[in-house]
């Protein structure tokens, strides 16, 4: 069997005014992912990454860690079709919609702290109508426009790869999440309750073959863990 690893960034810049950059954390969780997969022997055959920030920098550790174990034999390609759903444009184009028809949006957008507090309680239900199409803008990437090109890139990279093949994709929470629902065939909604659970810079394993691809752990942080930091651990 082959093997596919998906590894979230590092934690990224919740907050401020560019949330694509990773935070200091970020870098530190981006080496230690880094040397765990190097010390694991996960020396892959192509490593690909998204071309969002957060994602190039978490996979520059890795290729730098590589290189300097010796191994030269992997090809980097950097691939848009792994970048995370544009959260912030669904929220900015949802929200103000939202709260217009419900009560309770509403007034946890006027509660002390706005948004920023409220986050996790107005995001769940933003991203359930994002799902639904219930506001559709042609600024916005809708879900199944999402879902489609995940599936796709997933389908794309491992057609017709050599036996033993090992590819690492360095990615986003919701683009993980969504490529288990192509393998486990789950619902949207359980698409994003693991979506919500998946830690920064935790790494995935799928197995394929010319029979198809199959979940072979899923969330793996135990890296984040294995430290003398306990901080190191987090999930937005």
């Amino acid at each position: 069997m082959s093997e596919l690893y998906l590894v979230r960034h590092g934690q990224a810049s919740f907050g401020k005014s560019n949330y694509d950059n990773l935070s200091d954390l970020g870098r530190i969780q981006a080496t230690h992912t880094a040397k765990f997969l190097v010390d694991k022997g996960i020396e892959p055959d192509v490593i690909y990454s998204g071309d969002l920030q957060r994602q190039l920098d978490t996979t520059t550790p890795y290729v730098e860690a590589l290189k300097e174990a010796g191994s030269t034999k992997h090809r980097y390609v950097v691939d848009e079709r792994f970048n995370e759903f544009h959260a912030e444009a669904i929220i900015k184009h949802t929200l103000p919609r939202m709260a217009a028809q419900n009560m309770e949006i509403a007034k946890l957008m006027t509660m002390g702290g706005g948004l920023s507090k409220n986050f996790q309680k107005i995001f769940i239900p933003v991203i359930k109508s994002w799902l639904q199409d219930e506001f559709p803008s042609d600024d916005i990437e809708p879900w199944k426009t999402f879902q489609n090109r995940v599936y796709q890139a997933i389908d794309d990279i491992t057609r017709n790869q050599p036996k033993s093949s090992k590819i690492v994709v360095f990615t986003s929470g919701g683009v993980i999440a969504t490529s288990l629902q192509k393998v486990l065939g789950t619902s949207d909604d359980i698409v994003f309750k693991l979506n919500y659970k998946i830690a920064n810079a935790s790494i995935t394993k799928m197995l394929f073959n010319d029979d198809g691809i199959v979940l072979s752990f899923f969330n793996n942080y135990s890296h984040m863990e294995d430290n003398d930091r306990e901080e190191l651990l987090t999930f937005r």
